[in-house]
């Protein structure tokens, strides 16, 4: 949110040339949250202003640049192209200006109260979000962290400033984001430790013809084992399908199941689980995952020193990683 007056003049003219003078920084807030929103009434919840006042405000916005901005489509609201156009620098400029006004409040993690959004999947949290808390407890006390699933509003929420950062899996690209590597994984198969279909070692003939547990995460389409295994994957047969580590770890319990596990958290739950672990008899590519952030933050103190934190406590994960430590 951005700590400045809005004061609106519900009745002033509409102006048709685009000058600096003619624009106040209450408009440019109100035109970042109707891009946002989409929406008259919702971009004025979000800046605490009545539907009246915000209409009125679109209206000067209209004759400012000469364009809708905003338009009936249907049953619905869309943006015209030239908001579309001015989405993505608006973000920038009211990014700098606020970074700017605020920038004699100097970040202090010792005291600081502010509230951090991570989207990461389950996986994630258990062996990276956790160390992070664990260190943030001493060196940052009041500093408070909210986890969410990553989903199809995830890329928006970030825009939006809902949320601080994702941690997805790398190879993640889009405009806008700005993103950082963090660690690699590897794979092993897990099984329930009372599957008396596997014996010692697990053959490939038995790893294709078992039924499979597998991971698909939204807004992902496909299914990490997908990536893991590229083509090979065709081949197996996959019978569940969940969104979740840990409930796919539950499922495997008292079947002849087997699923893909990252090595680092079949570490963490293969005795709450009851699992056995064993190393892929095929070839699999290893996993890697990337943070990703707006570019809008590029110049705010206590993203940086949050940023550095996930960094630093990724770089002290154990590099194995892998089968090893899994079992």
């Amino acid at each position: 949110m951005y700590a400045f007056p809005l004061v609106i003049d519900c009745l002033t003219c509409e102006i048709s040339l685009v000058k600096l003078s003619d624009i106040d920084l209450n408009l440019l807030i109100i035109l970042d949250a109707i891009i946002s929103e989409r929406s008259v009434t919702a971009a004025g919840r979000r800046v605490g202003l009545s539907q009246p006042a915000t209409s009125a405000a679109l209206r000067r916005l209209r004759g400012i640049f000469g364009d809708p901005l905003l338009e009936r489509a249907g049953s619905r609201w869309r943006l015209t192209e030239l908001a579309n156009q001015l989405a993505e620098p608006l973000r920038e400029i009211l990014a700098t200006l606020d970074a700017t006004i605020n920038r004699r409040f100097v970040f202090d993690p010792a005291t600081s109260t502010r509230r951090f959004g991570i989207a990461a999947a389950d996986d994630v949290s258990c062996v990276l979000v956790q160390r992070l808390l664990e260190r943030l407890q001493h060196i940052a006390p009041n500093v408070r962290v909210l986890v969410t699933q990553p989903d199809h509003e995830t890329a928006e929420r970030l825009m939006k400033r809902q949320l601080d950062l994702s941690i997805v899996p790398d190879g993640y690209r889009s405009r806008g984001f700005l993103t950082e590597r963090l660690y690699r994984d590897s794979w092993v198969v897990a099984a329930w430790t009372g599957n008396t279909n596997i014996g010692q070692n697990l053959t490939r003939e038995q790893f294709l013809e078992l039924g499979h547990v597998a991971i698909s995460m939204r807004p992902y389409a496909f299914t990490l084992v997908d990536r893991a295994l590229g083509a090979l994957s065709q081949k197996l047969d996959v019978q569940i399908v969940c969104e979740s580590f840990g409930a796919l770890a539950m499922l495997l319990r008292g079947t002849s199941r087997i699923a893909l596990m990252p090595a680092r958290l079949a570490t963490r739950l293969k005795d709450a689980a009851e699992l056995r672990v064993l190393p892929p008899p095929v070839p699999v590519h290893d996993l890697a995952f990337a943070m990703a952030w707006p570019a809008l933050h590029a110049r705010d103190d206590g993203h940086t020193w949050f940023r550095k934190m996930i960094v630093e406590v990724a770089a002290g994960l154990d590099d194995a990683g892998g089968f090893a430590e899994a079992m």
